[in-house]
């Protein structure tokens, strides 16, 4: 007889990767993989490849087993060698020198804080709005660096909010993504995170069905470049944090494998070839 407290409890990895998804199914309790699957990506159907992964490894109706699911992915960093990227409309806010920044617009605005936090203008909304009905069409996303926004986010919020008024597309605050004193520095990071928002936000929105669908237990987490885990909604918001996260998953885990101090993990996709030194 099966008693409740020897009932298998399972963990699920999915790898959603530029040519193939793949599936292992995990036998949390005994600690050891129990099947695999392999099937193509359809890139404009990410949602169909997993649930077509899913259902070779986890049959439909064995949800209360299922305790955790770890997505890794190479969509970001697929979408950097590529040339995929979305396109950023980036406002600076303050009195800044112009700089060149990997955008398709920028607009200048009045506003901005010093280094103690202190408004120096007030942030001018009207000409916030100016830019973004002329950003629209021309844009997928929107960067907003303000100066002194790590010691006072304010004005960025503020604009935060009056984009989303006028344009609905994903808006990133550098003072969200970065601590960094040079507003440069900040501004090129949340372009960056805004770039690669809209490719994670549609990955996370159809991972999100098929939790609602067939997965209603599961903790589900994105693994970041670093090896550690988001949930679903921080990936979104950290888009970049994901770049490398296929990688860096089979590095960890490699790593792990190994008794040596010093471990070469080589992981050959079908877009890119990644090795890792631990």
């Amino acid at each position: 007889m099966v008693t409740k407290s020897s009932k298998p409890i399972y963990g699920i990895g999915i790898d959603t990767g530029g040519t193939y998804t793949d599936a292992v199914l995990f036998d949390l309790r005994e600690r050891q993989v129990i099947c695999v699957s392999k099937r193509p990506t359809i890139h404009h159907r990410l949602e169909r490849s997993i649930v077509q992964a899913l259902d070779d490894i986890f049959p439909v109706g064995n949800a209360k087993s299922l305790r955790k699911i770890a997505f890794s992915t190479t969509l970001a960093t697929n979408a950097i060698t590529e040339g995929r990227m979305s396109r950023v409309g980036l406002i600076v806010i303050g009195q800044v020198k112009p700089f060149d920044a990997p955008v398709v617009l920028v607009r200048y605005v009045e506003g901005g804080h010093d280094h103690l936090g202190k408004e120096v203008l007030p942030l001018n909304v009207e000409q916030i709005v100016d830019a973004v009905n002329s950003f629209k069409g021309y844009v997928d996303a929107y960067a907003i660096a303000a100066s002194g926004s790590i010691e006072n986010p304010t004005h960025e919020q503020v604009a935060a909010k009056a984009i989303e008024l006028v344009d609905r597309k994903p808006v990133v605050c550098s003072c969200d993504v970065s601590s960094k004193s040079g507003i440069r520095k900040r501004a090129t990071t949340a372009v960056l995170h805004a770039s690669l928002m809209p490719v994670i936000q549609r990955f996370v929105s159809q991972v999100n069905q098929l939790q609602k669908d067939r997965l209603l237990t599961a903790d589900m987490r994105i693994i970041r470049g670093d090896a550690t885990a988001d949930d679903l909604t921080k990936a979104v918001a950290l888009a970049a944090s994901t770049v490398a996260s296929g990688p860096a998953a089979t590095a960890y885990f490699g790593a792990k494998s190994t008794a040596a101090k010093l471990a070469m993990v080589v992981d050959i996709g079908g877009t890119t070839t990644d090795i890792t030194f631990i």
